[in-house]
This record gives C-alpha cells, structure tokens and sequence, in this order.
C-alpha cells in the first residue's frame, strides 16, 4: 500500500479486490486525465473538496493506473496474470 493510500486511511483489505485474486490488470495511466476529468463530472457525488483532488500525478499513477478485473472463467493459460481483456477472443 502506498504511503499516501495509508495517510488517508484507505484499508486495501476492506477495499475492492485482493491483488492475489486479480487476473487482469489493464495498464491506464495514459488515461488518467480522461479518467479523472469523467471523475469530476459526478459533482453530486463527489464535491469540490473530495480526497480525488488532493493527489498529486504520481500518486494518481500509483492509486489509480491500473483497472483490474478477475476472470470467472478461464480460456487462455490458467494461473498467468494478463494484461488484454481480448485475449483469445480475437
């Protein structure tokens, strides 16, 4: 867990999925300003003095470059971690 993750409390055990069970991580970090720009458009959820705002671009990176998902069902090599959610299916 990053520095700034436990500064604010964020518990990784409470919070989403364990990185033992992910299966796919998709690298986004090229699309943190996309990412953070849709973030800001939820005004009624996340307010002008959200926890979003106070991260600087390599903490975003850290906490928030990677979208993971896990895999119910497996087509391609069991047991290895992928990075293309498209795999096989192509």
């Amino acid at each position: 867990m990053s520095q700034r993750a436990n500064q604010l409390n964020i518990d990784p055990d409470t919070m989403g999925t364990r990185d033992e069970a992910i299966t796919t991580w998709i690298d986004i970090r090229d699309f943190l300003k996309e990412k953070f720009e849709a973030i800001q458009c939820h005004k009624s959820q996340i307010g002008e003095n959200s926890f979003f705002g106070q991260f600087t671009q390599s903490q975003r990176e850290e906490l928030f470059g990677f979208e993971c998902f896990v895999l119910t069902k497996h087509q391609n090599n069991p047991g290895l971690k992928e990075t293309d959610l498209f795999k096989g299916l192509r």
